[in-house]
Formats: C-alpha cells, sequence, structure tokens
C-alpha cells in the first residue's frame, strides 16, 4: 500500500512538503516539538540558486503587517444578529469608519479548525513577546483585556477559588473586597454621581444595543459611527469620558438592573468590603460571591495604575488566551499585544496532502513590467461566498506568471497560457455574508488549491521576469481569513486579509500545486486528465517496478536468496484484510454502509460517518470528501484517518489491520474516530454476536456492498523540495543519529516483510518520526543519488569519502541534488512514506567498503555497529 505524497502549508509558514518556522527559521517536524527540541534544530542559510524544479528557499526579508496597519473600513457598519439566533459568543458588533480588522473582528471569530490551533494555545506572554513588548511589566490600566475584566471571571480563571478563605484568592481579588491595600484609596468610579440623568441615560439606552457590547467608551468617542451613534451623543460621551474610565466596556461600566443604572461600583464594593470585614479574611470566595453586583463588578473600577499583572493576577499571563473567560466576544484590539504584532508572528498552521489526481503547473513566462490590458485568461481570483471565481486583471499594472503543462510540451491543457496575477495588483472580492465587511470585502488575487474550505489563499508576488543568466521568479505568500457558521444564516468569512510572505520562491520552470482532486473549479474538471504530475499511470508503473527494484536494490547490499521476497498471495492477503477491515467499520458506522444519515447529535455524515470538524480536516489535509457518495472517494478518507490516527500514535496502524491484527486496531480507532467498533464507547450492537466478529474479521467473509477503493491510490514518489545550501563535505570519521528522537520500528537482519514487495532481510533500521521531521546528514560527505529508487521511494545515498556511505529512503521530500556536499547535521530531507512503506519513518542504511560513483559497491552493515541510536 502506497500514501499519498504530502505537502505541508503553514503560517508563518509555507511548506511544500517540509515543515519550517519563518519567524525563526528553524527546520522541524510537522508535528510541533518542545521548545527544547526547537532550540537544537539545524538552522538553514540561504540556499544556490538551482536548477531543480520546485519552491526555492529564498526569504525575501519582507514582513507583513500588524493588523492595526491593515486597510480601515471605507465606512461604518454594524452587525446585530435577530434576537432567535443564539451564538455561543457575542456575534453583534458594530466598527466606525476607518476600523481596522482587529478592531472588526472578535476572538470568537477564529475557527476551531486545524490551521488555527496555534492560536487557542497561545499566550499573553508569547504574544506581547512576539509584538516586541514585555507584559509583566505593563501596569494593569494599560491593559484593556483586565480593565473589562469582572471579579466572576476572575474567580473562573483559578479552579476551586470560590471555596477558598479570600487572604489565599489572587490580590486582585483581595484588593476589590477590600481587604488587601488600594494604592490609591479610591474608587475611578467615585465621580459617577456627578453624571447628569440624562447622562445616565444615554450609557443605559447605548448599553442595550447588542452590537456595541464591548466597545468602550473611549472608542465610541472617536470616528464616525454611522446611525448607531448620532454626533450629538458622541459629543456627550466626550463629556462623560472626564468623569468616568473609559476603557470599562460600555455594558460595564454601572450597576444595571433590567437596563437601569442602580447606583455605582464604589457602593458596591463597599457593601463587600463590609462582609469580609464582618467574617474576616478567612471568608471564602464563594460568600462574597452571593452579591451579584460585586459578581459583575469590572476589574476597571479598581485603581489599576501601580498594579502588576503577574502579581495581581498569577499564572494569568502564562495561560492559553483562549481559556481566558468570555475571551469570545473581545475584539482582536483588546487582547494586549494582538493589534502590533506582524501577522507572519502569529501561529497559523495547515497541512494537506494532495493526491495523484490532483493539478500540477508549470510556471512559464512571467511579465512584471507594463502589459495591456485586460489580461482575461486568468487562474487566479477572488472567493466571494466562498466560491471561488477567477478574475480577469483590469488594473493599470497586472504583473503575472503564464502556466503551461507539467513538462512543458504536449498538446495546450486547461491550465496552459493562464495567467496567475501577482495578489498586490489585483485586489479581487472576497468573504461571505455579515463577516465580508472586514478588508472592505477585498483580497488578493490568487488561488485556493485546497478548496475555500481550507481559509488559506496562496499568491505570488514581486514577480521578476529575470535576465542576466537568472530565470523569472515569485515569491509565495499565504492568506488567511476566518470563518464562522451561525445558525439560521449559514457560514460568515471574513475576506482572506491576513497576509504571510512566506521564505519561499516560485522560479521559471518550477512545478505548482493549482488544485487538489477533492476540489476542482468548473474550468478545471478536466484538466487532471491532461495536467497530473503523478497520472495513475505512472503511479502504476511505479507499483509495478516497485517490488522488483526493491528486490534488485536488497540483492545488490545484502545478497539474500529468492525466496526471501515476498510471495503475490501475501499482496492479495493485505488487500484483502484492509477490505475486511473497513467493512468491519462501516458495519458499525452506517449500517454495512447503508445509512449515511446525519447524526442528529454530531452531525456525521456519511459511510464512516465523519463529523463536520473531521470532514474540514481531511479537506484541508487532503482534498478529499469523506461525505462523497461515491465509495472509492469515501474509502480513501478512511484509509488517510486511518494513518493519520496510526502515526498519531506512533504505530504502524495501517500494517497492522494488513497483517490481520483487528483487534489491537480496535483498540487504537475506536477511541479516536470509528467508536462504533468493538469495545468503544459507543459500539455497535453487532458485536454483541460473537458470530459477526467472525464474519467481519479477518479470515470472515463480510457482505459487499462498502466501499472497495481503498487500494491502489497513492503517491508517486517526488523528490520536489527546497534544495539546501551548500555545505562543507568533511567527513568526521563518526557517524551520528539521522533522526534523534526516532524510535526504531524494524531492525537489521531477517523480518517479517511488513508490506507487499518488501524484503523479508532488511538492510538498515527503520526509524519513526512524524511525517514531515528533518533527516539530518549522518556525516559530512557528497550525495551520489538524490532521487526515485523503486520500492524505496525518494532516496539519498551520501559518500563520506572514507570507506562509508549512509542511505535515507522513503523521504517525504530530498533537499539536497546530486554532486552537493553536505555538512554533518545538515538538513537533507523530510521524513515520508514513499516507495513501498507501511508508514512515516526513514530507512536509514550503512555502507561500509563504497567506492565513489559505483551506487552497488560495497557491504551494507548494521547501522548499530557506527550509531548510537
Amino acid at each position: 500500500m502506497k500514501r499519498p505524497l504530502t505537502l505541508l502549508i503553514a503560517a508563518g509558514l509555507v511548506i511544500s512538503p517540509w515543515s519550517l518556522s519563518v519567524n525563526a527559521q528553524i527546520v522541524r517536524p510537522a508535528n510541533r516539538p518542545t521548545s527544547r527540541q526547537q532550540a537544537t534544530s539545524p538552522r538553514l542559510a540561504t540556499p544556490q540558486s538551482t536548477a531543480s524544479p520546485g519552491l526555492i528557499y529564498s526569504p525575501s526579508g519582507e514582513r507583513a503587517p500588524s493588523f492595526s496597519q491593515m486597510s480601515g473600513a471605507t465606512a461604518p457598519g454594524q452587525i446585530e444578529l435577530p434576537a432567535h439566533v443564539q451564538m455561543d459568543y457575542q456575534f453583534s458588533r458594530a466598527f466606525p469608519r476607518g476600523a481596522t480588522p482587529d478592531q472588526m473582528t472578535k476572538w470568537g471569530d477564529i475557527p476551531n479548525n486545524p490551521q488555527f490551533v496555534g492560536f487557542h494555545k497561545m499566550t499573553l506572554r508569547e504574544l506581547s513577546r512576539s509584538s516586541g513588548q514585555d507584559i509583566a511589566g505593563v501596569p494593569l490600566n494599560e491593559i484593556d483585556l483586565i480593565q473589562g475584566m469582572t471579579v466572576e471571571e476572575v474567580t473562573q480563571l483559578y479552579q476551586g477559588l470560590e471555596d477558598k478563605p479570600l487572604d489565599q484568592a489572587p490580590k486582585i481579588l483581595q484588593i476589590a473586597a477590600g481587604i488587601a491595600n488600594d494604592p490609591k484609596g479610591t474608587l475611578k468610579q467615585s465621580k459617577g454621581a456627578a453624571l447628569t440623568f440624562g447622562q445616565k441615560a444615554l450609557i443605559a439606552e447605548l448599553a442595550k444595543k447588542p452590537a456595541l457590547k464591548g466597545i468602550s467608551l473611549e472608542r465610541l468617542s472617536k470616528g464616525d459611527w454611522g446611525n448607531i451613534l448620532t454626533p450629538g451623543e458622541q459629543g456627550e460621551v466626550a463629556k462623560i469620558l472626564t468623569k468616568v474610565n473609559g476603557k470599562i466596556p460600555l455594558e460595564k461600566l454601572f450597576p444595571m438592573t433590567q437596563g437601569v443604572i442602580v447606583g455605582d461600583w464604589e457602593s458596591v464594593r463597599k457593601q463587600a468590603q463590609a462582609e469580609a470585614t464582618r467574617q474576616g479574611s478567612k471568608v471564602l470566595v464563594k460568600e462574597l460571591m452571593k452579591n451579584e453586583k460585586f459578581r459583575k463588578m469590572p476589574l476597571g473600577s479598581l485603581t489599576l495604575e501601580e498594579l502588576d499583572l503577574e502579581e495581581t493576577l498569577p499564572g494569568l499571563i502564562d495561560q492559553p488566551i483562549a481559556t481566558i473567560p468570555k475571551i469570545a466576544d473581545k475584539y482582536l484590539s483588546d487582547i494586549p499585544g494582538m493589534s502590533d504584532v506582524p501577522v507572519d508572528q502569529l501561529p497559523f498552521d495547515l497541512k494537506f496532502t494532495p493526491s495523484k489526481d490532483d493539478v500540477i503547473a508549470r510556471m512559464d513566462i512571467a511579465y512584471a513590467g507594463p502589459t495591456e490590458t485586460p489580461i482575461t485568461r486568468v487562474i487566479s481570483g477572488g472567493t466571494k461566498n466562498q466560491k471561488f471565481k477567477p478574475e480577469p486583471c483590469l488594473q493599470q499594472r497586472c504583473s503575472h506568471f503564464e502556466l503551461d503543462n507539467v513538462d512543458g510540451g504536449g498538446p495546450p491543457s486547461k491550465v496552459s497560457g493562464k495567467a496567475w496575477v501577482a495578489g498586490k495588483d489585483q485586489p479581487t472580492p472576497g468573504g461571505k455574508g455579515f463577516l465580508a465587511l472586514v478588508n472592505n470585502g477585498k483580497e488578493p488575487a490568487g488561488i485556493v488549491p485546497w478548496t475555500t474550505a481550507a481559509h488559506v489563499k496562496i499568491s505570488l508576488e514581486n514577480i521578476k521576469e529575470g535576465g542576466n543568466g537568472e530565470p523569472a521568479s515569485a515569491q509565495l505568500w499565504a492568506h488567511f481569513q476566518f470563518c464562522k457558521k451561525v445558525p439560521l444564516l449559514g457560514l460568515q468569512c471574513t475576506p482572506h486579509f491576513i497576509p504571510f510572505p512566506t521564505p519561499f520562491k516560485l522560479k521559471e520552470k518550477s512545478l505548482m500545486l493549482i488544485a487538489t482532486s477533492g476540489g476542482l473549479p468548473a474550468y478545471l474538471q478536466n484538466a487532471r486528465n491532461q495536467q497530473n504530475f503523478c497520472t495513475p499511470a505512472v503511479a502504476n508503473a511505479l507499483q509495478a517496478n516497485a517490488s522488483q527494484d526493491s528486490a534488485s536494490d536488497t540483492a545488490a547490499v545484502s545478497s539474500p536468496s529468492p525466496d526471501q521476497h515476498i510471495a503475490p498471495a501475501t499482496s492479495n492477503q493485505a488487500d484483502q484484510n484492509l477490505r475486511q477491515y473497513l467493512k468491519r467499520i462501516a458495519a458499525g458506522e452506517s449500517t454495512g454502509g447503508t445509512d449515511w444519515r446525519q447524526h442528529p447529535d454530531t452531525g456525521a455524515y456519511g459511510v464512516y460517518q465523519f463529523t463536520p470538524e473531521s470532514r474540514a480536516t481531511m479537506l484541508q489535509r487532503t482534498g478529499i470528501d469523506p461525505w462523497s457518495k461515491d465509495r472509492a472517494t469515501a474509502d480513501k478518507a478512511a484509509v488517510f484517518w486511518i494513518q493519520m490516527i496510526g502515526g498519531e500514535q506512533g504505530v504502524d496502524l495501517l500494517g497492522t489491520i494488513q497483517k490481520g491484527d483487528f483487534a489491537k486496531a480496535d483498540r487504537i480507532l475506536s477511541p479516536k474516530q470509528f467508536t462504533s467498533l468493538p469495545g468503544g464507547p459507543e459500539q455497535s450492537k453487532i458485536w454483541n454476536n460473537p458470530q459477526s466478529l467472525q464474519v467481519y474479521g479477518p479470515n470472515g467473509s463480510a457482505p459487499d456492498g462498502v466501499p472497495t477503493g481503498a487500494t491502489g491510490f497513492g503517491p508517486c514518489a517526488s523528490t520536489s523540495g527546497f534544495i539546501g545550501p551548500e555545505g562543507d563535505g568533511i567527513a568526521t570519521g563518526r557517524l551520528k543519529n539521522p533522526t534523534p528522537g526516532a524510535v526504531i520500528t524494524s531492525g537489521y537482519g531477517p523480518r517479517v516483510p511488513p508490506a507487499p514487495g518488501a524484503s523479508s532481510f532488511h538492510a538498515a533500521v527503520d526509524l519513526a518520526l512524524p511525517l514531515g521531521a528533518p533527516i539530518l546528514a549522518a556525516d559530512g560527505g557528497v550525495v551520489e543519488y538524490s532521487g526515485v529508487k523503486g520500492g524505496y521511494g525518494n532516496y539519498i545515498l551520501i559518500n563520506h569519502g572514507n570507506g562509508l556511505a549512509t542511505w535515507y529512503a522513503h523521504n517525504n521530500a530530498n533537499n539536497v541534488q546530486v554532486g552537493q556536499k553536505v555538512t554533518a547535521g545538515q538538513q537533507i530531507g523530510t521524513v515520508g512514506s514513499t516507495g513501498i512503506s507501511t508508514g512515516p519513518h526513514l530507512d536509514f542504511g550503512v555502507v561500509e567498503g563504497y567506492k565513489a560513483g559505483n551506487l552497488y559497491s560495497g557491504q551494507a552493515v548494521n547501522p548499530r555497529k557506527h550509531v548510537r541510536f
């Protein structure tokens, strides 16, 4: 069984098919490592120019803007949901003319999709450091997020706080209750009594408007708010600001009952202080919380100038921002540092895995100077209403790259001659629903290779025509959007307004993914038959040759006898076992593939009952729709999911199933996705009958009717990837572990063949790591082979010049080329599963007696003889 070629795209990153941090320029595995791992990862220097097709690592040095530096709204606006539409956060909002995106979008708008996982793990300390500040020393009165936080929200920050005595509570709570020193000895709201009746009535009236929830008087006093705030009201707001703390959100400015101001926070605080004095400092926090007004009192009603965040709210600074109570209601501008940090410093992340039916194009001719417009034969465009549409360029300047067939010849295809226009040269429509108001509904021209469901768009920038021996080139940028599903109103999306300059260039003759097979736009529906980079014919040819090549390669270095190679019957058995297991899953999930209906509670749908969240992950990573009624497509999705879970658990799960160990597969899969399997939390009643376990077991004969297209799809091995820098080529004579932290899953010597076509004598060691993890040169030397090598998939061989050579196989990408010198410890590729492989790993071999230029010279020896793993 072969797997699809994996391409990762990430931002602060764009990765293809490796994972690399733009900000720190540190190579790292696809799964985020620990801080210690990051600190010891090898760094990349700027690589040499190369004629190899693909992306070129060449940072432009250009930084992305911060949210506050982006274009402001051209008109005031407000979003107010109907009263009967309920959301899990305050979706309604308002903004003035000139509002930047951080003043229009809320934390709750950030989806829970895989590419935004980093957002939800980010802390205030990390964010402030990214913006060049240290929030630890900032007084609380300068932090809008703290100004609007209530006493009740403080108690929700700390587990079990309500059951503790007040003298053990955070200092800010002690100050609020009057048992700790208040530096100024007074409340900011003490002047509230000076407000006129009309001013109080205005505040109460404005506070009733859902669109103004979370907005402070200070913000309301500036700019043109349109119909939501008249000039007269705004003038009165400016007067009120002289008497109150204008940073407190409008609805929290005073205690209110049924929309009417009742007293002020000074009197509320005195009530709490009296109770604390009466019961003593050992009074339990929950006793004070019985006072509803005290619970709702904002911290901004206290004097905060001399209070330190770490001292008064310990631990908050290192807590994930997403866990702060009511954070979803906050505008991004309320979160300290969020407005000022360049957006390419934020932790966006996106992964997807294209398959053999994806459309790949070749970068042909660049036009960077004045061009005749309009340019109508375009492949780039916008995503208005979340539907991608090519948009002709009508601007005075339309820099663009023309595309061609992958091989640069043959009859014209659907992409031949199409123009990919520079994003900055052509604003296009984007966004859907209310959130389309962000960035004035505009986004740069570009393409969405993995459908609009992935919420990321790719553009070309800084297009150069080349000359004087230099090829034409363009910088690759990624652009992200926020989308949120609103009950009754459907999906609401911003345009792709968050730009990321990646460290990669496309150059003339580079190959680039244009569309995944799961999301081909209408004008490319037939393109996959003309333009496949990895066609079925090529895939089948590789599959047919893999066993022969693998056998001959192994024979050359270890000389096993012919009967050591796997028999064809084993391949049939592995295929049968996989089909049987898919039927086993479908039996419980969808009554054998006959009940596709949506689950009323989870929304799961299809043969394998993927939830909407799992479906979104699948679409983003592969372009494969697990809800498809095409059985083969649904089957592909299930197999991918099995592989993904196996990778997360460090288990060759696909190989386990192919070997017929269904019980082990059940134990791993049933808690994760397919919960109806035996032992799962929603175990199907079908398994109460022991006979069912036999029918759907490895030796059973389950009924047909379930997808049967699981096998026969997979990658053409591809060496596409950035070419790393020239090294020193110096061999130390001491080999080091090429994948530190990896687990040895198969040692040197005789073994049971792990996959059809694999040898029963293993002349190397298998080192398991996540897909995309870096592979390091075991020692310095010269690359003598870098390419596809039969069953080894992507393969590298390095001659260390002292009779030793090392090979590295099944790579996801090779980052070196033949003749290149490498330094010990330099990244040469990334961990993959190309060729005959059952999961992401490195096949690492050592040859003694190697002679330069003779790939089959020498003898393969146990790598443990030279390397301490």
